[in-house]
């Protein structure tokens, strides 16, 4: 089973409230479809502290992702999924709105989704937007972008400090 784990903060802070913003996701592949492989990014709000008609928009490049599906997210919140390339070129969305001061950022907050042909999951850009009581957008509270590593990244990187280093203590002993 393919996983891949990302960590977000926040790009740009600004004024209303929230000083950081921080999104933690895993990928992990479910199975396979008729439209390809399914896979999951399974997220962890705890470090984005929502208020009353305040929105968290994760948005999902239309030239990678090809269907959202299944997005659940617990009491205290309203969830929308757009799709990908609807209209052509758009990105998808999972939009997450408190309906509550706070709701708990506890409890499984997910989407299901399918990838073009050859397409590794990338990171998203994320906003939090305040809206108003009809919906419409007051202020754009923080922006942020996540970056998901290859999993052979991290190895990768650890196993090249530690030749460097290696190569550091051959060349003080000769």
């Amino acid at each position: 089973m393919k996983q891949w784990m990302s960590t977000a903060l926040a790009a740009v802070i600004m004024a209303g409230g929230l000083e950081a913003a921080s999104i933690t996701y895993v990928t992990s592949e479910v199975g396979p479809s008729p439209g390809g492989i399914v896979y999951r990014h399974v997220f962890d709000f705890s470090m984005v502290p929502l208020m009353l008609n305040q929105e968290l928009n994760l948005r999902f490049d239309p030239g990678i992702y090809q269907t959202l599906s299944n997005g659940v997210a617990p009491a205290g919140y309203d969830l929308l999924l757009f799709q990908p390339n609807s209209p052509q070129g758009a990105e998808g969305a999972y939009s997450l709105l408190a309906l509550v001061n706070q709701p708990a950022p506890t409890g499984m907050f997910s989407v299901d989704f399918t990838l073009f042909s050859g397409s590794s999951p990338n990171g998203l850009r994320f906003s939090v937007n305040q809206l108003d009581a009809n919906g419409g957008l007051l202020d754009t509270v923080a922006l942020g972008l996540t970056n998901v590593p290859e999993p052979n990244t991290w190895w990768f990187g650890c196993g090249a400090a530690f030749f460097a280093g290696l190569m550091k203590l051959y060349r003080r002993r000769s």
